[in-house]
């Protein structure tokens, strides 16, 4: 950065990530049945899947307000997956107004698919790095994701 110009390094940033952008077209979450629910083309049910696969069981609250969806969305979108036999809802034994969703046996093999597709393509963008390069990323991407503070 120059003392002149201490915006010059946007230049760059925006260069790279153009860069970064071409080289991320092929790393998206893969929308194709069976990993979404038919017309879902936003890719609602794979966020679900991840979710669940990486957490568990969660509450049907939960997941409309993690990923931003209005309740009764979100309860279109579980019924839907329900139906798929992706995943299954599990009433809590001692209190059974609380629904948690989990994944089913086909929701679980969808969720070994995807998370193996994830980190192979990961693994392809950060080859160039060493392994204390990677860290760093991870620790300044989350900065990024999180804002100014620096979660673990």
């Amino acid at each position: 950065m120059s003392a002149d110009d201490p915006f010059a390094y946007l230049g760059e940033l925006i260069s790279l990530y153009l860069r970064v952008s071409s080289l991320l077209s092929g790393f998206r979450l893969p929308l194709s049945n069976p990993f979404t629910i038919d017309g879902d083309n936003n890719g609602r049910a794979t966020a679900i899947i991840l979710m669940l696969g990486r957490e568990g069981s969660i509450r049907m609250s939960d997941i409309a307000e993690r990923l931003k969806f209005s309740p009764s969305s979100a309860t279109m979108i579980v019924d839907k997956m329900v139906k798929q036999g992706l995943v299954k809802r599990i009433q809590q034994a001692d209190d059974r107004r609380i629904v948690r969703i989990g994944l089913d046996d086909e929701g679980r093999a969808v969720f070994k698919k995807l998370h193996g597709e994830i980190v192979g393509s990961i693994e392809r963008i950060l080859t160039p790095l060493t392994q204390e390069e990677k860290a760093e990323f991870t620790r300044l991407f989350r900065k990024i994701a999180y804002g100014t503070q620096d979660r673990n």
